[in-house]
């Protein structure tokens, strides 16, 4: 269970991602009237936030602070919140209020759940393990621009049944939610197998 969660964790945040990668710009050019050269400085203070955020010495400050749960509940729900803001967004400012804490959720998120899909991987299958993790990365490539793009379809073709530019990042914000309220029902000691435990136990009597 635990295993299958982090996996669709793992999905689902690269969904989001993607989902901001290929709409913002669109959004903010069919809703908010900005050319191509603005969307670009607003993904480049996504990256650069998103980059900061994963920073080690702020991840050890966190992990000492709250447990990996409350941290990837956290995280979905700012995603969440985030995705919503941008849904309901009427101007820059409050479009760029979005980005940053949708950059910091994902930020504090990314590395954490690659952190449990390796350590939650036996040694026997780890391989295959990781490899289903990066695959489920990429289908989320394939997955967020033809979902998103169907929702998009209906309000610009001027056939009125889609839910136009604000569809994806609702849609979004809806998927974050249900996997932030999915994580509540796993206990801390399952995130982190007891074997995964004692092995680093042991390497750590071994180094004494």
């Amino acid at each position: 269970m635990p295993s299958f969660l982090v996996l669709c964790a793992r999905f689902v945040l690269g969904l989001l991602l993607t989902t901001l990668e290929s709409f913002l710009g669109l959004f903010m050019l069919h809703e908010l009237g900005y050319p191509a050269t603005m969307s670009g400085l607003v993904l480049t203070l996504f990256a650069t936030l998103f980059s900061l955020t994963q920073a080690p010495t702020l991840l050890l400050k966190m992990a000492r602070t709250f447990t990996e749960k409350q941290v990837i509940i956290g995280g979905f729900i700012a995603l969440s919140v985030s995705m919503f803001m941008w849904s309901q967004c009427r101007s820059l400012r409050s479009l760029l209020v979005a980005v940053s804490i949708f950059s910091l959720g994902a930020g504090f998120l990314n590395p954490l759940v690659s952190s449990l899909v390796s350590r939650l991987a036996g040694p026997t299958d780890k391989g295959g393990f990781l490899g289903l993790s990066a695959s489920l990365g990429s289908v989320t490539r394939i997955v967020a621009p033809l979902l998103g793009g169907y929702m998009v379809e209906g309000d610009a073709m001027g056939q009125g049944w889609g839910p136009g530019y604000r569809g994806p990042p609702l849609a979004a914000a809806a998927l974050a939610m249900v996997m932030g309220a999915a994580f509540c029902l796993v206990s801390d000691s399952t995130l982190v197998p007891r074997s995964a435990k004692n092995g680093g136990n042991k390497s750590q009597g071994s180094r004494e």
